[in-house]
């Protein structure tokens, strides 16, 4: 149809001229139409249908929603059909393929170029409001082919946070909670690059949303809210023209005092009262981070994202896409610091021995290439599942990309600094400034050690839900002594490290990779042991013991990692791709290590505090905390 009105466009011209021309007749009873008016009128309609006639249909179907993959771990339940690796349809890839290559091509020179000749750049390949319906300008694209065009686009990863910000927390934010005013006037312009946003969240000495210092108060004509306070370490702050912030907003509660709420609202720079000052950053320098200062801002009433004092729900529905966004950026700052590694050690020489003949160097770069694979295969595995399924729950899966994806990012960093020497200390050199950008993106907008105990948390959650009979009666065995007695039979051989392996995974993959199945539901059964024994120890008390937490997600975010790769490797090899053999040698290494930081984990959380050495940790820190600085005395110390 589309193409229809396409070939028929001058027909429809010469229509509007007929009907011009018949308005035009001194007979007619009708009045007259402005010619001016009918010339406008017919340029828009002929521009309606020129952009109706570039649009491309798009019949995506999806299938029902499945029970969440990772939460469901916790109870040591597995959904075998992950293991057959979703992807897409070979029509879908080729047409993917398509439009990403260009942008690859464009993007993948080396030259470094400025930011405002990056970003004019991403204007001309129409690289912003990528999931944005085509209607409003964008190219209307799934999770999984943001991705892809994500890997291209973060390439530069000095100004990859830049882009991200615009992209998850500007336009995502707008286009998935803004009025359909806001839609219609800010995503044609954030879509087509005119203009840039970001959001600002933190603040100074706040780690509590609900003691944001930042307030909006409605001003006596109701007509605007009244924005006050500070926000640090913004990125984009210097040059955004749209600003997303997260305020606090008081309420009279029952008690009749001030209840603290948060809320959203979009201010717009023009708005007024908007200072910022830049901040110095270890890397990203071309992410414009900088302090932002609203002094008696005025926003117009219209202007509220979503609910008043429920702009919590909007956050934390938005990480999602943030968190695996993130993810995806690390990708192509990990194979840039491997390919720069690889090229360092081939052109180095050990005496007459080039230094990719040793041993060291096939250690290091067979270690960061595990790595990346599993970063790749979560990352993709991730986006799919959400693409595939409909609504399906991927938030730990989304945080767990995160958390892995931005570690392995700067560990391979360090690696690699480590290997190559005192060269990369320089301020100057490449690697120093991939390694400062890693930094940030295990830094900036969510620290990962926050993220794991949010990880083991929801995972508690969920699975205390199901255990809640099971815990109450392990709790209280002078009342439920037959059940405990039984279960403690039961639970024998976990208790012994060596639980018997009943879900058969291998049956899931290729035979080749019978011992790394093995592994993985041997983690997957002690991941059910550790959630069962941490909730009966601890109870509710559970969200206090952080230390217990890290250990459990620890166990969950390796157990996702070996689950992608398995899947990922043995369709690769089923399937006959190149060098697959060699991802199921990848595959093998990284199963064999994740197995023992999983086992260590869970022995730990189940011996307790003292076998950990928590106990011991909590003593010296009291008396560091007591005396405020470090305790012990000199070594050449005397006192007789």
């Amino acid at each position: 149809m589309l193409k229809s009105l396409h070939k028929n466009r001058k027909n429809l011209y010469k229509l509007f001229k007929r009907l011009h021309s018949r308005n035009s007749n001194p007979f007619s009873t009708q009045p007259a139409i402005n010619p001016k008016t009918t010339s406008q009128s017919q340029d828009k309609i002929l521009k309606d249908i020129e952009q109706l006639s570039q649009l491309k249909i798009k019949v995506r179907s999806k299938q029902p929603q499945r029970a969440p993959f990772v939460k469901n771990l916790f109870l040591g339940t597995f959904d075998t059909e992950i293991l057959s690796y979703p992807q897409l349809e070979k029509e879908d890839l080729a047409d993917l393929n398509n439009i990403v290559k260009p942008v690859e091509d464009a993007l993948s020179s080396g030259d470094q170029i400025s930011r405002d000749d990056y970003i004019n750049l991403m204007k001309t390949l129409k690289l912003t409001g990528l999931k944005v319906p085509q209607l409003l300008g964008g190219r209307e694209l799934t999770v999984t082919e943001n991705c892809k065009f994500d890997e291209s686009i973060y390439n530069n990863s000095s100004i990859a946070l830049s882009l991200l910000n615009n992209e998850h927390f500007g336009i995502q934010t707008i286009l998935r909670f803004g009025t359909d005013e806001q839609k219609a006037k800010y995503l044609p312009l954030l879509s087509t690059g005119k203009i840039f946003s970001t959001l600002c969240v933190n603040e100074k000495g706040v780690i509590d949303p609900y003691s944001l210092k930042t307030t909006a108060e409605l001003s006596k004509d109701k007509q605007s809210w009244i924005l006050n306070g500070e926000k640090c370490c913004v990125i984009n702050g210097d040059s955004a023209d749209l600003f997303i912030v997260l305020v606090r907003t008081n309420i009279i509660g029952k008690s009749g005092f001030k209840e603290p709420r948060i809320s959203l609202f979009l201010v717009e720079r023009g708005f007024g009262g908007i200072s910022h000052t830049p901040c110095k950053t270890l890397g990203i320098h071309d992410s414009g981070v900088a302090d932002i200062k609203f002094v008696n801002t005025p926003v117009p009433v219209e202007n509220l994202l979503g609910e008043l004092n429920h702009g919590e729900k909007v956050a934390e529905q938005l990480l999602t896409e943030v968190r695996l966004g993130i993810g995806t950026a690390c990708i192509p700052l990990t194979k840039n610091i491997l390919n720069g590694l690889t090229k360092f050690t081939c052109e180095s020489n050990i005496g007459n021995v080039c230094l990719s003949e040793t041993d060291l160097s096939y250690y290091k770069i067979g270690k960061l290439s595990s790595w990346l694979y599993a970063m790749e295969s979560m990352t993709y595995l991730t986006s799919l599942l959400s693409d595939q399924y409909e609504n399906q729950d991927c938030e730990l899966e989304a945080a767990i990309v995160k958390i892995f994806n931005s570690k392995m990012a700067h560990k391979a960093a360090v690696e690699a600094m480590d290997f190559m020497g005192p060269q990369t200390y320089l301020t100057d050199h490449w690697l120093n400034k991939l390694h400062n950008d890693a930094l940030a993106y295990r830094l900036l907008h969510e620290p990962n050690a926050n993220l794991e105990i949010v990880v083991a948390l929801l995972g508690l959650q969920y699975a205390g839900l199901k255990l809640k009979d099971v815990v109450e009666k392990v709790r209280n065995p002078f009342y439920y002594s037959a059940y405990v007695f039984k279960r403690s039979w039961s639970q024998r051989r976990q208790v012994e490290d060596n639980p018997k392996l009943t879900l058969h995974l291998d049956e899931y993959l290729h035979p080749s990779l019978k011992l790394p199945a093995e592994w993985l539901e041997y983690c997957v059964l002690r991941l059910q042991f550790a959630t069962e024994t941490l909730l009966s120890v601890h109870g509710t008390k559970v969200v206090s013991q952080h230390m217990e937490l890290k250990r459990i997600a620890e166990c969950a975010i390796y157990i996702y990692a070996m689950t992608a790769c398995l899947a990922r490797s043995s369709r690769s090899y089923c399937i006959g791709l190149r060098n697959a053999e060699i991802e199921m040698f990848l595959t093998v290494a990284f199963c064999m290590d994740a197995r023992s930081i999983i086992k260590e984990n869970v022995n730990q959380i189940f011996s307790g505090r003292y076998a950990t050495r928590d106990e011991f940790y909590e003593k010296a820190a009291k008396c560091v905390f007591h005396t405020g600085k470090y305790f012990a005395e000199h070594p050449l110390a005397r006192n007789y």
